[in-house]
């Protein structure tokens, strides 16, 4: 039995619910369905910054780069993160080492005694075979939390 959405509407927190079957789909190798659910769930709900995190990200994964850039970089100015961080994913998936380092100072700037954060960083460029830049962020997260062993 279908049951309109109108119905539940009240009762379950739509946004979550749509990022979490678009997930589901890219888990069952359906990539496609998990952007389409995405894009209309973005139509429905523009500012839902999960939403727009999670559309750049299943684009990412279907290498729609521009798409993905577009989608983060329309959120506009951010006090979190999440979207440099985002925009950093993208552009090292298209080689762009510039772009990506200027993306993660420009998360770093909104949280600059995070050391996390740094080694986040840190770990991303690491992943993408930076490791020059990697450890520039790893010794910025080991400055900033001394105390914690991990960064060393």
């Amino acid at each position: 039995m279908k049951v309109p959405l109108s119905w539940v509407k009240d009762f379950v927190d739509l946004p979550d619910s749509l990022i979490d079957l678009a997930r589901v789909e890219e888990a069952m190798g359906d990539s496609g369905a998990a952007v389409r659910r995405l894009r209309t769930a973005l139509g429905a709900h523009p500012k839902v910054l999960p939403i727009r995190l999670a559309l750049a990200d299943a684009l990412l994964g279907t290498h729609q780069y521009g798409e993905a850039r577009s989608v983060l970089e329309a959120a506009g100015p951010q006090t979190s993160a999440a979207v440099p961080f985002a925009l950093a994913r993208v552009a090292l998936a298209q080689g762009d080492l510039k772009a990506a380092d200027t993306a993660l100072d420009q998360a770093s700037a909104t949280q600059p005694h995070n050391g996390a954060l740094a080694e986040d960083a840190g770990l991303l460029l690491m992943q993408a075979g930076q490791y020059s830049a990697a450890l520039a962020r790893f010794a910025k997260a080991t400055e900033l939390t001394p105390e914690n062993a991990s960064y060393w």
